[in-house]
């Protein structure tokens, strides 16, 4: 009986290894390759020499490496990449031809239809579709690493290609005959692939355990080595093997009709009642609603989305009825979302985490139009590829929309002030101005100092990082006025609401020098958010760990500026001397902070943040 159960497993992995091969051999040789790639990166084969960190760092993302890592290690990491990318893309091409000759086949009334299992094998399309991305994303990474508007674009490129994959993979396999089941059976395939990863690693890192204790010692780029096979080869292969046919016959296990159609169901349902009675709360305090409605708000409108189209398989009352009604209950959620993301963008601009909430709004008010139509869910996965290159490769993308509106912001309450010019911004010219142009300029200026648009750019934004006399008064003024990344709108409808909490800010004296004597390096430290401590964790440029507690700090000026008037709301103490704002670290670094920034409730700091200096001995 056992042997029985064992022939039956071996005969099911062969074929779903003959199914992977057959159907998408070039995706497994690029998986191949990248991982052979990153196995020699875990030895120093490429001359990284770097720890676990910096290897992950190249296996999950394109990200920046530490200045010291040689040429061929980046040359490394974007092969890796780009082979990752190319594999991507070579599922999305086998789909989309498959798909073709299977609606030519349908076309085509002259044709009988004997084949009830078209196996179309794109090999071609597979290798010009790999050996191209590969090659230009491979030949375009270094190159355009120095530039940070052609990073960015290039940047959004790859999230367009990627997005593209993962939302044209549903789109192009959903047919009348599977769509009440697919993205079931796609979501099930995606949970096995992790799970046999995971499950892979697990047993491989036991072994090797074992190894390291009872017989000789394992070193870690062993253990890395056994990741980068498990997770960029293993990984891949197992969900090609996952991956269905148009005609193939799909069956949802009943584990996916507990876990997501009873168990995750409930949860979402009662998300569903969190947010109402919070909507109930607005509606009896007369408050604006916050800001922090709106991730709620975009996981509760995907949420009904995906199952709409996820668990359409299950027969139950409850789930017919909202399959049904469902959109219905996410519609005054909505309303209250776009109440809150009007509100957030009229006081603060445009950002790129907004704009990207906005477009999820717009795919679920859409996707509940297609429900409340009793509509198929593969044109909901056609508006998802339509909405992404918008947001990728056209003006109106997620960096260069956000990025031109606050210039635009910036640029008009400069102009308010007679400051048409980066010669006219001084640390006088903008004390004329109004409270609430201040805050205006601050938001804007906090958001355009540390970053560009990747289509488009803004000469007034580039004239003012130019002159340093503009952007120190600038960064000065942003660094002492509260802005909207801090802040959070819940003012009352009738009238200004008064909170029990104030927010001070201490920063130097201006024009005040920065004692560096003693240290061979300094790094600007952008405003960073402390944790709920009162400690701060970063990285500095030159890959340096650090770790500060800022605690006694704050209690030490607190306490000496006690004397100093405080106002109702905030409090800005701008004359403090820059000896008091250092924080010297174990291991002889130090902290040379220019701002500090937190809200008092109940005599205790929170919501705290820092600007200034790192100084490396």
């Amino acid at each position: 009986m056992k042997v029985d159960e064992a022939g039956r497993t071996i005969r099911a992995l062969e074929r779903l290894a003959h199914r992977m091969l057959e159907r998408f051999p070039v995706v497994i040789a690029l998986a191949a390759a990248g991982t052979l790639i990153s196995m020699l990166q875990a030895y120093d084969v490429f001359g990284i020499s770097a720890g676990s960190d910096d290897l992950f760092m190249v296996l999950w993302y394109r990200g920046p490496l530490r200045t010291n890592i040689a040429t061929s290690a980046l040359v490394a990491q974007s092969f890796i990449s780009g082979s990752r990318l190319a594999a991507l893309a070579c599922i999305t091409a086998t789909l989309a031809v498959e798909r073709l000759l299977r609606d030519a086949h349908e076309n085509d009334a002259a044709e009988e239809k004997t084949h009830a299992h078209p196996r179309p094998r794109p090999i071609l399309v597979q290798a010009a579709t790999g050996a191209a991305v590969w090659a230009l994303y491979a030949a375009i990474d270094l190159p355009v690493r120095a530039d940070e508007r052609l990073s960015t674009l290039f940047g959004l490129v790859v999230l367009a290609v990627v997005l593209i994959s993962v939302f044209g993979l549903p789109w192009l396999l959903y047919t009348s005959d599977n769509e009440d089941v697919l993205l079931a059976f796609l979501v099930k395939g995606v949970a096995f692939s992790v799970f046999v990863a995971g499950i892979v690693h697990l047993g491989l890192s036991i072994v090797m355990s074992a190894i390291d204790s009872l017989i000789t010692h394992v070193s870690s780029n062993a253990h890395q080595a056994v990741a980068s096979l498990v997770w960029t080869f293993v990984l891949p292969c197992v969900f090609c093997s996952q991956v269905p046919r148009h005609t193939e016959r799909l069956d949802v296990p009943h584990v996916y009709r507990i876990v997501v159609g009873r168990a995750l169901f409930y949860i979402y349902l009662l998300l569903l009642a969190v947010l109402y009675l919070y909507i109930a709360r607005i509606a009896l305090t007369r408050t604006l609603p916050s800001g922090q409605l709106n991730w709620f708000g975009c996981l509760a409108l995907l949420g009904t989305l995906f199952f709409w189209a996820g668990i359409r398989m299950i027969g139950s009352g409850v789930v017919r009825w909202y399959l049904r009604w469902g959109w219905a209950l996410v519609i005054p959620i909505l309303i209250v979302q776009l109440m809150a993301i009007y509100l957030r963008v009229s006081a603060y601009g445009l950002t790129t985490s907004r704009y990207a909430s906005i477009l999820c709004v717009i795919v679920g008010a859409v996707g509940l139009a297609l429900a409340a139509r009793t509509r198929h869910p593969r044109e909901l996965f056609g508006v998802c590829c339509v909405v992404t290159l918008i947001a990728c490769v056209t003006s109106a993308n997620i960096i260069d929309l956000p990025y031109q509106e606050q210039a635009g912001r910036l640029r008009t309450a400069l102009a308010s002030g007679g400051m048409s010019q980066a010669a006219d911004v001084t640390h006088e010219s903008l004390g004329t101005l109004s409270t609430g142009e201040q805050e205006r300029i601050a938001s804007s200026w906090s958001y355009l100092s540390s970053r560009t648009g990747a289509l488009t750019n803004s000469e007034l934004v580039d004239q003012l990082r130019g002159d340093s006399r503009a952007s120190g008064a600038l960064d000065y003024l942003s660094s002492n006025t509260p802005s909207g990344s801090n802040g959070v709108l819940d003012g009352s409808l009738g009238s200004k609401n008064k909170s029990s909490s104030t927010r001070e800010t201490y920063a130097v004296r201006h024009g005040a020098n920065i004692g560096v004597a003693g240290y061979s390096r300094l790094y600007p430290l952008d405003a960073r958010e402390l944790a709920d401590d009162l400690t701060l964790d970063f990285w500095s440029a030159d890959g340096t760990a650090l770790h500060v507690d800022c605690s006694e700090l704050i209690a030490r000026l607190r306490e000496h500026y006690a004397s100093r008037p405080r106002g109702e709301y905030s409090t800005h103490i701008d004359d403090v001397d820059p000896s008091e704002m250092r924080i010297v670290t174990k291991d002889g670094g130090c902290l040379a902070l220019t701002s500090v920034s937190f809200q008092v409730s109940g005599d205790r700091p929170c919501d705290a943040y820092v600007a200034g200096y790192v100084l490396i001995p």
